[in-house]
């Protein structure tokens, strides 16, 4: 069976992830301090789009190997 990606690239997918979601609740810190209107429903959907997109990325990565 030919691998779809490597290991480095699928870690990079999972960096990128993670770095969405720590730029996102930046933002929400950000606008917090500021006094500026906050939008939390923002950063908990990504959490929840996150947290399904690692799950799914695991899962394949599982079925894959």
């Amino acid at each position: 069976m030919e691998k779809i990606c490597s290991i480095g690239e699928r870690r990079a997918f999972y960096a990128r992830m993670r770095a969405l979601f720590v730029l996102e609740a930046h933002k929400l810190d950000r606008r917090a301090r500021r006094a500026q209107p906050l939008k939390p429903m923002r950063l908990f959907h990504w959490s929840t789009t996150y947290l399904t997109l690692l799950a799914v990325a695991v899962a394949v990565d599982a079925l894959i190997q």
